[in-house]
This record gives C-alpha cells, sequence and structure tokens, in this order.
C-alpha cells in the first residue's frame, strides 16, 4: 500500500485519520498566504510549523480554532510548542469541505 502523504510537503486533511498525533519540531514562521473567498483572493498572514508526521517533516498551517486551541494550551510563543504533541481530528467546515483541529494532547489526559 502506498501513503499518499508522501506527496505533500504538507500535512493536509486528505492524508490523516482521526486521532493521529503530531509532534511540533519547530517554532514556525508566519508567512503571508492567498485564501479564496467568495471568488475573491484575500491575503492574510499564516502560521506554517514543522511537524512529525507518521516519522516524516511536515509542514503543518493551522487555522485558527487549532491556534487557539494550542495557544490556551500552550501559549502564544510558539517556541513553547516546540516537543510537545497534539492530537488531529476531522471536523465539517462551515464551507462543507472537512478540516483538521488539532488539540494538545495533554487535553486527553485531563479528559480521562
Amino acid at each position: 500500500m502506498v501513503d499518499t502523504s508522501k506527496l505533500s510537503k504538507y500535512l493536509k486533511v486528505d492524508n490523516i485519520r482521526d486521532g493521529e498525533v503530531i509532534n511540533f519540531i519547530d517554532a514556525g514562521t508566519i508567512v503571508e498566504k492567498e485564501w479564496k473567498k467568495d471568488g475573491k483572493v484575500e491575503k492574510k498572514p499564516a502560521l506554517e510549523i514543522t511537524v512529525e508526521f507518521r516519522g516524516e517533516k511536515k509542514t503543518y498551517c493551522p487555522n485558527g480554532t487549532s491556534v487557539g486551541i494550542l495557544t490556551k494550551a500552550w501559549g502564544a510563543n510558539t517556541e513553547g510548542w516546540v516537543g510537545k504533541q497534539a492530537r488531529l481530528n476531522i471536523i465539517p467546515a462551515p464551507n462543507g469541505k472537512d478540516m483538521i483541529i488539532a488539540k494538545s494532547c495533554e487535553d486527553d489526559k485531563d479528559n480521562s
């Protein structure tokens, strides 16, 4: 069986399974990204952070919800995220597509 996640440097919703875990490798960088919304192109800042996923380095661009969850767990300075683990969940987005939500694995311990 071929793992299609190896085809992209980015962590994508199509290549993960609900409940998989990522490890944060670096503090990331803020980049300017283009987003299509309602037929228009908008430029917005986005976090790109390197994570380990299935033993490989991937670039993860967490959405605003995930950034908020992880910031609440570990703080706004992403240097504090390095070495931490997050569990990935797939949920439906308002636009009808699926999206990734990342949650601190430490939250798993709090809820058990």
